[in-house]
């Protein structure tokens, strides 16, 4: 598996940055639902670094009709990454099942015995100082806060965990430039936004639409159908995000004779 090519990322990489070079932060709103990208990062890329959050994993491992765990591989190999805090999760996802997500354990074992536990997504140690530690609390923080605003009942002893990891992920995330997170939380996508700007974040919808266009017209759109499905049953997405129309969406332009695709092309 392919390491990173540059250094290991430490906040000393922005010790010499100018001010000015550095994208102001947007400002969350509470009743904004997502800050998903799929219609404006470049998706389709072969080379972008992605973050893979434990929802995606999931996501991934539950899309079982298509092999989703092998397309991710076929997909990202050696520039996928995660972090200690993400493996942990998934490893408990796998080992505790949840009687209201029946295919939940399954997803996230097998995901993490294909991905993760081989190696095939890297895990990231992250930095040991006292700045990056600081910065991951100011994110989970803010994810909890918008976590709360939308469950006013409360924020579980789980879900706390979950954040966490996801603080672990977005403060990572941070130490790139034009990194691309993969996660299904909308609030995720808000908090990375509001981090850092160039930061992108797209849900497993785009990721199917990578797998799709990668096919060449072996997946077929009921094939990708199915396997959406049983992704967002296992790892929801937020309503607002997913495609208008499925069967536009997960088709790729070429192989339905178009000229190009402006997904893949």
């Amino acid at each position: 598996m392919a390491e990173l090519s540059r250094p290991p990322a430490t906040p000393l990489i922005f010790a010499h940055r100018r001010v000015s070079s550095i994208p102001a932060r947007e400002e969350i709103k509470e009743d904004q639902p997502h800050a998903f990208n799929g219609n404006l990062c470049p998706r389709g890329s072969d080379t972008v670094q992605v973050l893979v959050d434990t929802s995606i994993l999931i996501a991934t491992g539950a899309a079982h009709n298509i092999n989703g765990v092998a397309r991710f591989d076929g997909r990202y190999a050696g520039r996928a990454f995660t972090t200690q805090a993400i493996r942990d999760e998934i490893n408990h996802r796998a080992l505790n099942a949840n009687p209201n997500i029946p295919t939940l354990a399954s997803a996230a074992k097998r995901a993490r015995d294909y991905l993760v536990k081989s190696g095939r997504v890297q895990v990231q140690n992250t930095p040991q100082t006292r700045e990056f530690f600081s910065k991951m609390q100011l994110i989970h923080t803010k994810l909890r806060e918008l976590a709360k605003a939308r469950q006013p009942s409360g924020v579980t002893s789980s879900e706390m965990q979950k954040h966490a990891g996801e603080a672990t992920l977005i403060a990572i995330a941070g130490l790139y430039s034009n990194p691309v997170l993969l996660t299904n939380d909308g609030g995720a996508s808000l908090a990375a936004a509001a981090e850092d700007p160039s930061i992108k974040s797209l849900h497993f919808g785009d990721v199917l639409k990578e797998f799709v266009c990668q096919s060449k017209g072996e997946l077929s759109l009921d094939q990708a159908k199915l396997a959406f499905i049983a992704a967002c049953e296992a790892s929801g997405i937020p309503f607002e995000a997913k495609p208008e129309d499925e069967d536009d969406f997960f088709t790729c332009g070429l192989t339905a004779g178009a000229e190009a695709c402006l997904f893949c092309t």
